[in-house]
């Protein structure tokens, strides 16, 4: 696991490697904030960085409803 900086309390991310079992193109964003954990999957992004901020913009979507 790669730890990702800039959102949440902790975030670590998974990318379409062999040996993390995932297909290519697709990133596992895991984030913690306080009490909560969320995970973000985002497929078909080429760019692992692109796919990086846009699961980082979805994550802070769904923690400003928490």
């Amino acid at each position: 696991m790669k730890v990702s900086e800039g959102v949440g309390d902790k975030a670590g991310m998974f990318n379409g490697a062999p040996e993390n079992g995932l297909p290519p193109n697709v990133i596992m964003l895991y984030v913690v904030k306080g009490r909560s954990l969320i995970t973000i999957g985002i497929g078909g992004i080429a760019d692992e960085a692109a796919a990086l901020e846009k699961a980082k913009q979805v994550a802070e979507k769904i923690l400003a409803q928490l």
